[in-house]
């Protein structure tokens, strides 16, 4: 598990806004790991850049995953310019 980093900024409170207008509220794991895989850091030309490359998250079956992505996937398509994938595999793979 990968700890936050306090000094970063992040999109968790968009991503949480975000999730509040689409009728629901992340659960504090999700509010946890929204904040923490996107964390940026300086892009060296005066700009940011996400930290992580790829964030994965294991979670149980019924455990929440759907509205995290939902939520995540709305703030950054309203950000524009930007791509969304979305995969999903048997826990055997």
């Amino acid at each position: 598990m990968t700890l936050p980093h306090p000094e970063r900024p992040t999109y968790g409170p968009q991503i949480q806004r975000v999730a509040d207008r689409l009728g629901g509220s992340l659960y504090p794991w999700q509010r946890y790991w929204t904040g923490l895989a996107t964390e940026q850091i300086p892009d060296g030309l005066g700009g940011w850049e996400p930290a992580y490359d790829t964030v994965i998250v294991l979670v149980q079956r019924r455990g929440g995953k759907t509205f995290m992505v939902k939520s995540v996937s709305t703030e950054r398509a309203l950000r524009g310019k930007s791509r969304i994938a979305y995969t999903a595999q048997t826990r055997d793979e």
